[in-house]
This record gives structure tokens, C-alpha cells and sequence, in this order.
């Protein structure tokens, strides 16, 4: 079984699996150790990583060499979050995404946000990006690549559940193999999305929304873990240097288990 089957095939257990994402090769690395069977990227972490904040701060061919970094230091299968394509350009977004799969990715998410205009762009512009995205990795021998069409009209104040479902089920009938969710968390609305597609859905972990056997009972098929785990070890990382600054205090520095690690 290849990596695209064996990823496609962790959406379709009865039960939610849980994707954790990485944001530089020594987080894949403790992910894959501890034994998780795939894994995704943070923009949001990887941009943190890079002393900077989320939404498409750095050039396209930064990013590039981050996510080959992260690609090539597991052996699971990586899908990577490309926020909203890195350009507006409908070409120019296949190019990128072309570039994602020649590292070795099995999928990627992307989003409706554009960065240039800090909005949604249009339903209809973001499904033609889909459409031609499916299109040209089929043409190019990537026809199993995974393409998990994030909207993020839940994040948006005030949001029309009749214009979230026309779009999720839109990008369904556009080539997306899966619709990724974040800022939902009002159960009857979940309902209402996993019944109106086919394809496996995606959420964020929140604070409202960290019960896995709750996720499991409403049928959610893919748990992401997003910015999370990067965010706790930055609060870590903090929590600690504080101690040492305001307290003199280091036993915190070797107050935690012992870690086995592996790097090759």
C-alpha cells in the first residue's frame, strides 16, 4: 500500500484519527517516534519558527525548504498546510502546489482566505482553484494527492450556515478528497455539514472541542491538531525562562521524564 492509499485510508476508520502537525524536522521526528501514523505541517508554527507570524510572511521558496526539511526527515506520510496557495494567481497556486507533491507530500490543505485581500475570496473563484488544482496533479501523476479544501466561513463573525453549506458542498463537486473546518464547534451545524457531503471532514482541536469520544459519536473523520502542540512548547519554553530569569530558579530545566530520541 503506498502513502497516498495508506493516508486516504485513516479517514475512513470509524473513528476520528487524530493528526498532529509539525513545524520543523525535530517535531516530525519525536511525532513519528512516538508513533503516530501521519502528520501535517503549521504554518502558523513554522512561521513562529521562523521569528515571524502566520499568513504567508516569507517568500514561497522559504517555505519550500522548511516543508522539504520536515518531508524528508519521517518516513510517514506528510500533508502540508499551504494556507491559501501563496498567491491569487490560479497558475501560479498549481505551480506551488505542484512543487508540495514533487517533495513527496501526500496532500495539502488550502484555504479560502486570501492574503491579499484578508477576506473569502469569492465561492466561485475557490472552487475554479480546486477544479484546476485536481486537473493539472491528475496530468502531472498525482491523481491519488489529497486535497483537503479548508473554508474558513466559520471563522467569519456573523456566519451564514445556508453560504457555509452551498461552499462545502461546492468544493466537493469541485475535486476536493476532503473539507477541513476550523472555528466550527456547534454540534448540530457539524451534523448538518457531515450530512450534506460525502467526503471526510476535517476539524480543529479547540478548547471547546477536545473530546475525542464526542467526535467519534458525531462522525468527524479527521481531528487536527493545527498550531496546538507549537503553541504549548513556545508556552513551555516561556514558562521556564521566567523561572530561571524572575527566580534563578533551574531545577525546572530537569524537572520533567527522561527523553529517548533518535536522530539519524
Amino acid at each position: 500500500m503506498n502513502h497516498y492509499t495508506f493516508f486516504k485510508n485513516l479517514h475512513l476508520g470509524e473513528k476520528p484519527f487524530i493528526l498532529p502537525n509539525a513545524w520543523d524536522p525535530l517535531s516530525a521526528i519525536i511525532l513519528e517516534q512516538v508513533g503516530f501514523k501521519a502528520l501535517g505541517t503549521t504554518s502558523w508554527g513554522m512561521a513562529n519558527a521562523r521569528g515571524q507570524n502566520d499568513s504567508e510572511q516569507c517568500d514561497f521558496e522559504t517555505f519550500l525548504e522548511q516543508t522539504r526539511r520536515i518531508i524528508s526527515a519521517v518516513k510517514l506520510p506528510v500533508t502540508v498546510d499551504i494556507e491559501s496557495g501563496y498567491s491569487d494567481d490560479h497558475a501560479q497556486i498549481c505551480e506551488h502546489v505542484l512543487q508540495i507533491a514533487r517533495l513527496g507530500a501526500v496532500g495539502i490543505n488550502i484555504e479560502d482566505s486570501s492574503k491579499c485581500s484578508n477576506s473569502l475570496r469569492s465561492m466561485k473563484d475557490q472552487a475554479e482553484i480546486l477544479s484546476k488544482l485536481k486537473h493539472v496533479l491528475r496530468n502531472e501523476g498525482y491523481s491519488e494527492f489529497f486535497i483537503n479544501a479548508r473554508s474558513d466561513v466559520f471563522l467569519v463573525d456573523d456566519y451564514c450556515i445556508d453560504d457555509a453549506l452551498s461552499r462545502i458542498t461546492t468544493y466537493q463537486l469541485s475535486g476536493a478528497d476532503g473539507i477541513f473546518l476550523p472555528g466550527l464547534n456547534d454540534e448540530k451545524v457539524i451534523e448538518k455539514v457531515i450530512q450534506s457531503i460525502s467526503i471526510p471532514v476535517n476539524l480543529m482541536a479547540q478548547k471547546s472541542l477536545i473530546n475525542y469520544q464526542k467526535a467519534a459519536l458525531l462522525g468527524i473523520n479527521r481531528l487536527s491538531i493545527g498550531n496546538g502542540l507549537s503553541d504549548a512548547t513556545i508556552s513551555f519554553i516561556h514558562q521556564i525562562a521566567n523561572l530561571m530569569y524572575k527566580e534563578n530558579d533551574l531545577t525546572a530545566l530537569f524537572d520533567h521524564p527522561e527523553m529517548s530520541l533518535q536522530l539519524i
